[in-house]
């Protein structure tokens, strides 16, 4: 069974979709990624894998034996960077030509009308491509039914690194993605095992401009996925509000007042302040002034001695 989040990618036939993951050291999305391959070869006529972190041998595990053929692998792998001469006509990372392009020089044995595109993982061009490369061509690809007609629809599935890149890299990708998905960090096990699972953070646009969020538990065993809700949350397409920090965090010395302490401090006389009983004068201020025995005060005008 499809999960869920896919399901209106693929209802509509006509549609195109962008599913970028994107996992961490802690956490790697392999098995996932090649798990909703798997779910999406059901719903295509072919799907095209470019590897240059999986060994080509490898491939072949990620998928059933029965549904194999509709699989073409693209070797980034086995020459990345053209050291081996006598593999001149395989693919490259660094390559100045379209990286993609290869899916459509592919001959296909019929007029596929839906194609799926898996990138086992963008990290390895990005260190010999520009961003805009890296997204011009995914961008190529999901527009490729414009320029040839027999195709229908195209699905692409991308793994990145998140953890390797800037977010100016990662917010490239992302604004080209329909469905982003989040691995979360795991808790490491010492117990080996073929099963993988965690918990992932899906981000949904829709074409309405909303964005919608939730977060799922899930494990792959046996290239199938089974996923639970752990809470659901919708909002508006907007930008995520900004923490601002407290200065008073993580202080030796209490800044804050309580509302006792601060009652106190408004209750305190000043000094040199003088409390006034408006009752006796009829609200009248008065001056009293009273000379010290230093003071040199004289009654006599000063100006008496002037000829004026």
């Amino acid at each position: 069974m499809m999960p869920s989040f896919l399901l209106p990618y693929f209802s509509n036939q006509d549609a195109n979709s962008f599913v970028l993951l994107q996992d961490s050291l802690n956490h790697s999305g392999k098995q996932l990624l090649f798990a909703l391959a798997n779910h999406v070869l059901d719903r295509v006529d072919e799907i095209h894998v470019i590897i240059s972190e999986v060994e080509p041998d490898e491939v072949k595990k990620f998928f059933e034996p029965e549904a194999f053929s509709k699989v073409v692998v693209h070797d980034y792998w086995t020459n990345p960077l053209g050291w081996n001469v006598s593999e001149d006509d395989t693919l490259r990372v660094n390559s100045d030509e379209d990286l993609f392009s290869g899916v459509w020089s592919t001959p296909r044995a019929s007029s596929s009308s839906k194609i799926a595109v898996v990138v086992d993982v963008i990290s390895s061009f990005l260190p010999y491509q520009t961003d805009s490369v890296i997204s011009t061509s995914i961008w190529s690809l999901l527009h490729a039914t414009k320029g040839i007609p027999e195709i229908q629809s195209v699905c692409v599935l991308g793994l990145i690194h998140a953890d390797l890149h800037t977010e100016k890299t990662l917010n490239a990708l992302r604004h080209l993605a329909n469905i982003q998905i989040r691995l979360l960090p795991i808790r490491p096990t010492s117990s080996a095992s073929d099963e993988a699972g965690g918990n992932f953070e899906i981000t949904v646009n829709k074409k309405s401009g909303k964005v919608k969020r939730q977060k799922e538990s899930y494990t792959v065993n046996d290239r199938s996925i089974v996923c639970s809700v752990l809470q659901v949350g919708q909002q508006a397409l907007t930008p995520f509000e900004e923490v601002q920090p407290d200065p008073t965090a993580n202080l030796t010395f209490n800044l804050t007042l309580k509302d006792s302490e601060r009652k106190a401090k408004e209750n305190v006389v000043l000094p040199y302040t003088s409390r006034q009983d408006k009752s006796s004068d009829g609200g009248q201020s008065q001056i009293f002034y009273e000379p010290d025995e230093a003071d040199d005060f004289d009654e006599e005008d000063p100006d008496d001695d002037l000829d004026i």
